[in-house]
């Protein structure tokens, strides 16, 4: 049972040397930043690489007909999105009924 709280009495001991616990989770998270920037030209690659085959691969859904098409998952956020102008409709609608 004292397993759980080892960690605590790390944490709070180390937080006392470094001023509280504010300016040890401000260390923690810089020092994550700058790891990550110290070797991001190690996983950037592979991460525009595994982003770029999802944005590229195909899927199949059903349009208002009912058929089945084959589309990228930007086609589909392209279409699911309200164009410029029935974004307009969409707000002068929201404006006349608040004004009744």
């Amino acid at each position: 049972m004292a397993a759980p709280f080892s960690h605590y009495q790390w944490m709070t001991t180390i937080a006392s040397k470094v001023g509280g616990p504010i300016p040890l989770v401000i260390g923690i998270f810089g020092l994550g930043a700058v790891v990550a920037e110290a070797t991001r030209p190690h996983w950037k690659p592979a991460l525009d690489g595994a982003l770029g085959q999802l944005r590229n691969q195909r899927v199949f859904v059903k349009d208002e007909n009912g058929e089945t098409v084959s589309m990228t998952s930007e086609e589909i956020v392209d279409q699911s999105l309200p164009k410029q102008k029935d974004a307009a409709s969409l707000e002068g609608t929201d404006s006349e009924e608040s004004a009744d």
